[in-house]
């Protein structure tokens, strides 16, 4: 019996459907996947799914099956069109290796999403994912066109700590990402790290960039502003960048920092038991950091894009960082401005309504989980915008450094 060609990828389910029982019969694997991914669809746990995925990994992903346990994949609706793919990279994993297998593979044909994480499983590792970021600019397939480059530890932490002013190595590196931006057709980049210094963005060319986002553990200091991340940001070249999404993470002071949720502990020696006892943990001080200074160069430069939607987050000196949307303005085709999870407060409403001219041509104003109340955020109903709001505890990230 002679397998149907495959379906266009937006093809009518029932057009799936057919092909699957076609394949079924010719004993196919890619048959049941179907199936499977059309259960997933209408909600049923993807554990089976994903099971049947590694049991038969070789037909399904070519040399890439020898490598499945390393990946997360997510399918196209109730199809066998692999559409986005997660490649977690270990301590003693070779990322070019799985990067490679990947994208040799004929199901990477389609694909549309690429993540590639650095898994820490101790302090002590180190996992430089350089090699399989130069892999994935030279060979990602044309339809892909959103990366994400993550140290997922420190996704899932709240600050990183550091005995001095120059915090340790981070546990992943992520190299050059000068190929990779330099993709025409890469869209969207997402980079999630501890300490964004160790990765250059010095005058990158990123043509088709839609989408940036880039979420760290440290951001500005209190002086010397503009910082070198301001700068380098300043000089990226995007013409076409329509979203900017930075975490501001401010610099924080501490005797002892507490730990809870850090990077990588740096108090955690028995010797340090002494002066923790005298001390104590505490979660700092902050002498506030100069916004209108740091950010000058970074507004400057997103005034020559269509950027629509801004979110500018966990910043703990609201006054400034209002004073720098102030003084240097908004893109003019800016429509959202998400200022989520910061220390912004009932004193900081006055100045939003002050600066009509600034705020009140957004179409959305996001304060989700900052110190405005409710009662306080219904002061802003005339302001212009829609308002979108939430109560929450202020700046969420920073960087501490303590004092001995």
């Amino acid at each position: 019996m002679t397998t149907p060609s495959q379906p266009e990828i937006n093809a009518p389910e029932d057009q799936w459907l057919v092909y699957a029982d076609a394949l079924q019969e010719v004993g196919d694997p890619r048959g049941e996947l179907i199936a499977l991914n059309k259960k997933v669809a209408e909600g049923a746990d993807p554990g089976e799914r994903d099971a049947f995925v590694r049991e038969h990994a070789a037909p399904l992903l070519g040399g890439a099956g020898a490598h499945v346990e390393a990946y997360e994949l997510g399918w196209h609706g109730s199809t066998c069109v692999l559409e986005r793919a997660t490649i977690r990279v270990g301590p003693r994993d070779d990322p070019a290796a799985l990067v490679g297998a990947l994208l040799d593979s004929a199901a990477a044909a389609d694909l549309r999403e690429i993540a590639l994480t650095g898994v820490a499983e101790s302090d002590g590792d180190r996992i430089d994912l350089a090699p399989g970021v130069a892999r994935l600019a030279a060979g990602m397939p044309r339809s892909c066109t959103a990366v994400s480059l993550a140290d997922e530890r420190a996704g899932r932490s709240r600050s990183l700590i550091s005995r001095d002013y120059d915090p340790m190595e981070n546990l992943v590196q992520l190299g050059s990402l000068a190929e990779l931006c330099a993709l025409p057709r890469l869209e969207r980049l997402r980079i999630v790290t501890a300490d964004p210094y160790q990765t250059s963005f010095q005058d990158l060319e990123a043509p088709g960039l839609r989408s940036f986002a880039l979420h760290g553990l440290r951001f500005a200091l209190a002086y010397d502003a503009p910082s070198e991340l301001a700068t380098q940001i300043a000089s990226i070249r995007w013409p076409r960048l329509e979203e900017l999404e930075l975490t501001l993470a401010e610099t924080w002071t501490a005797s002892v920092p507490n730990e809870d949720g850090c990077y990588v502990s740096a108090y955690s020696d028995p010797e340090d038991a002494e002066y923790l006892e005298e001390y104590g943990e505490d979660d700092g001080w902050n002498e506030g950091v100069p916004w209108p200074q740091e950010l000058a160069g970074v507004l400057g430069n997103l005034k020559q894009t269509p950027l629509r939607r801004l979110a500018l987050t966990s910043f703990d000196s609201a006054a400034q960082l209002l004073e720098a949307l102030v003084e240097h303005g908004l893109p003019e085709t800016l429509e959202e401005l998400d200022l989520s999870n910061s220390s912004l407060a009932g004193e900081h409403v006055q100045r939003f309504l002050e600066h009509k001219e600034t705020f009140g041509g957004l179409k959305r104003l996001v304060l989700e989980g900052t110190l405005i109340t409710e009662a306080e955020a219904e002061a802003l109903a005339g302001l212009g915008p829609e308002i979108r709001h939430s109560g929450g505890g202020g700046a969420r990230y920073r960087y501490l450094v303590g004092m001995e």
